[in-house]
């Protein structure tokens, strides 16, 4: 069996810009057409109130100047009226681009969290929880909030730019050094945002190192406060911090040194305007009253082009946000897993390797294995650390795909199956189970949401957990803590067991269940194990073999190869490698 992945390079990066991220992640939001013409129409309206207010504010000041009173009262209700208009439409053009941003945030969200299930073990490795958690959360929340911004600043954008055109119907010479100004203040803001692109980039993949440092720290922070590390996590922390906060430092830098050269501009445009204004007068080339409107307009006309570099800026922020999102989404980058399409409802449990090898990196791990596990056996796969135990679970699971060779279920090439059909048939007990921030009922449902309370109950009497739920103050619905904490280990994996027969999964695998539990619990694990023999494949990877002296075969595994295999009792007569490690772990438990 080929190892079923894209060469390296055939996933090329494709990098999206502004509008197309713009097109690509409105359609993750439900009716996003009705919301956008209305959003459309609303700034459509906010844009024309924006070129007739600064036309009909002039008017004002020249009726004032004139001494026409009557006249004013009657703009300025006009201007009310208007300005009244201008706010419904501000608070519909609101309320639909928060339906908009909740619904693209949804959207994205669902879409990124299933396109990052279906990633490769080996890429989610590779990646890093902060790569994934910043996606998740500050990438998706920028490009969800792309339209608020744009809205914003277009709206801004127009508005400025009647009363330029205000500026050229008074005066056609102030016009075009309004323009000289705003276009001198667009240019300095343009170099900023070039000079701040790729320290952004660098920032972005800073921060995604420091969110996977804390979130490692949230995890193992009970070992951290066991091995007394605390001083040298922080130490670890701090270095990372200061790298980031040093990136942002040389952004705030930027910012500040072209925030000077801007305020250079801007006060120079002024007094350029005024002298230019008076050299007009001069030669009756203004009057007074247009002097004052487009004086007083001098602010606003400067705010033109920075509304256009804000617009600029935000396409390079969620032209990075975008583009890590939809890497992901649309997998341009990172490798996804491929399925079959054979479908199977319910598989007897007959287990194949046939010649199977694998290597992680340049390290073969698995060397040509072949085995055959029949169904309703209880087996067990021992060997010693490292041996390549573990590994065996994730090929038969496809976490991993085999290099060479076949793996098969029911005559089956585990490659053939679709998802559903290979991994609703298999559960997978391990060491350290993972239990949700969920009630036990809701844990219970991860597998089969339409559970009844008569067969999670059932499930979790088999698991040997039944009693200790029912003992707890809210019994089913009583929320387990982040990753399990109110359990011990051993009630976890007893959880875990009652998930496995509550999704009727024909095969169960334990790695390494009971191998860091005491012996009372171990005990009782191993008698909810019992429970099951006979009716469902039961592959045992084990660290103490006293845990599977009664399984129906044992498989000795000694450096990713297959050394012997048979019951207890032949093994200990003719494997000296199977000898030795039961001689050990008798020495173990007897000391």
């Amino acid at each position: 069996m080929k190892k079923l992945r894209a060469k390296k390079g055939d996933n090329k990066e494709k990098t999206y810009n502004a509008f197309e991220i713009f097109r690509k992640s409105v359609k993750y939001c439900e009716g996003y057409r009705l919301i956008i013409v209305s959003c459309v129409i609303c700034c459509a309206i906010a844009a024309a109130v924006g070129v007739v207010i600064p036309i009909v504010a002039s008017r004002i000041i020249l009726q004032i100047t004139d001494g026409l009173m009557t006249q004013v009262l009657y703009s300025a209700f006009v201007v009310m009226l208007i300005h009244f208009a201008d706010a419904a439409m501000r608070y519909m053009r609101e309320r639909s681009l928060d339906k908009l941003k909740v619904g693209m945030l949804f959207g994205l969200q669902q879409a990124l969290v299933r396109e990052m299930l279906k990633m490769e073990a080996a890429e989610i490795d590779k990646m890093g929880t902060g790569k994934i958690i910043e996606r998740l959360t500050s990438d998706i929340d920028k490009v969800a909030s792309i339209y608020q911004d744009y809205a914003f600043w277009v709206a801004y954008v127009v508005t400025n730019a009647g009363v330029l055109f205000a500026v050229l119907v008074l005066s056609k010479e102030m016009f075009y050094l309004s323009l000289v100004i705003a276009v001198a203040c667009f240019v300095v803001s343009r170099m900023r945002i070039k000079r701040l692109t790729n320290t952004r980039k660098i920032l972005r993949a800073s921060r995604d190192e420091r969110t996977s440092m804390v979130t490692e720290i949230v995890r193992g922070f009970r070992d951290v406060k066991t091995l007394n590390a605390g001083e040298a996590i922080a130490r670890g922390v701090g270095r990372k911090v200061r790298e980031t906060s040093d990136q942002e430092y040389g952004i705030y830098a930027t910012n500040r040194r072209f925030r000077f050269l801007e305020l250079v501009v801007y006060n120079s445009s002024e007094f350029v305007y005024l002298a230019f204004g008076c050299f007009l007068f001069s030669q009756n080339l203004l009057t007074i009253p247009a002097f004052i409107i487009v004086y007083n307009y001098l602010d606003r006309i400067r705010d033109l082009f920075y509304g256009l570099t804000q617009i600029i800026d935000d396409n390079e922020q969620i032209s990075i946000s975008g583009n890590r999102i939809f890497e992901i989404i649309e997998n341009n980058v990172y490798h996804k897993e491929h399925f079959g399409s054979t479908k199977a409802d319910h598989l007897d449990g007959d287990i194949v390797f046939r010649d199977v090898k694998f290597s992680f990196g340049k390290k073969q791990i698995i060397k040509g294995l072949s085995l055959h596990i029949k169904a309703n056996q209880k087996v067990a796969i021992v060997g010693k650390s490292g041996a390549g135990k573990t590994t065996i679970m994730s090929l038969l699971t496809r976490i991993y795909d085999a290099d060479e060779g076949d793996i098969l279920i029911d005559g089956i090439p585990i490659r053939e199956l679709d998802r559903d059909s290979l991994r609703g048939n298999i559960s997978v007990v391990t060491q350290q189970p993972y239990v949700f921030n969920y009630s036990v009922k809701d844990n219970l449902r991860l597998v089969k949401p339409d559970a009844k309370m008569s067969e999670m109950r059932e499930a979790c009497r088999l698991a040997r957990i039944d009693d200790y739920i029912m003992s707890l103050p809210n019994k089913y619905n009583t929320i387990l803590g982040e990753g399990g904490v109110i359990l011990s280990g051993g009630q976890k994996q007893r959880i875990a067991i009652a998930r496995a027969l509550l999704m009727k999964a024909k095969i169960i695998l334990f790695d390494e269940a009971t191998s860091a539990l005491d012996n009372k619990t171990q005990s009782e694990i191993q008698e909810a194990i019992n429970n099951l023999k006979g009716d469902y494949t039961l592959v045992i990877v084990a660290h103490r073999l006293s845990t599977i002296i009664d399984s129906d075969k044992i498989f000795v595994i000694e450096d990713g190869a297959l050394v012997d295999s048979g019951t207890h009792r032949e093994l200990l007569e003719r494997c000296s490698t199977y000898k030795s490690l039961y001689n050990k772990d008798e020495k173990e438990i007897s000391t």
